[in-house]
């Protein structure tokens, strides 16, 4: 697969297991679960992918500086 902003990802998996390859853009496989996730990516040849859980829904985050 083509390398996928983190964005793009949110918008096209909610609810997934994203499992991303080494560049840690690509995505190298999706599943509901995570070993489903992990299994994809392993057989398209990802020897340690980085998973990440995208959630239902974006939510936004505001950041605040308590010691300013």
């Amino acid at each position: 697969m083509k390398p996928i902003s983190r964005v793009e990802v949110q918008r096209k998996y909610p609810g997934k297991w994203v499992a991303f390859k080494e560049d840690l853009v690509t995505v190298a496989g999706v599943g509901k679960t995570l070993k489903e996730a992990a299994e994809k990516a392993t057989k398209s040849g990802t020897k340690i992918p980085y998973l990440m859980k995208i959630p239902k829904e974006s939510l936004p985050y505001v950041g605040y500086n308590l010691h300013a």
